[in-house]
Formats: C-alpha cells, structure tokens, sequence
C-alpha cells in the first residue's frame, strides 16, 4: 500500500437543519488478508449485523484524529 491514510465520514442529513450531524475519522489503515488476522473483526462484524461474515479482506483502521459537528446540542 502507497499511502496508508484514511478519512472515514458519517453524517445524517435531515430537512429539519437542527437535526444535521458529522463525524470525521482519519487514520492510517491495513489489510488484514491473514484467516487469524481477520476471525475476530469478521466475527464481531457479522455479530453486529446478525449475518454471515463477508467474504474477503478486513481493512483494520487506526483512528489518529476525531472530529465533528452537531447543529444542536444532543438532548
């Protein structure tokens, strides 16, 4: 891998402007491509989804920086 940094972004977007929200991650990641490297995070992922575990590379990120925006404060 070249370049190992990485920006995750989640946000939720409402008509209702105090509602809008974002959260930024930035890291650097890996690829997991080991079977002993990926069961934990593919066991957890498929527990939290209550699914099969996808198939194929886990990318493990290390966050290094938070940040985010809230239009109002949280009740």
């Amino acid at each position: 891998m070249r370049n190992s940094r990485v920006t995750m972004l989640a946000d939720e977007y409402s008509d209702d402007w105090d509602r809008l929200w974002w959260v930024r991650a930035d890291g650097r990641a890996v690829v997991l491509t080991e079977q002993w490297q990926m069961a934990e995070p593919l066991r957890l992922l498929a527990g939290r989804y209550r699914e099969a575990p996808p198939t194929g590379p886990v990318l493990a990120v290390t966050v290094e920086r938070w940040s985010g925006l809230a239009a109002a404060p949280s009740a």
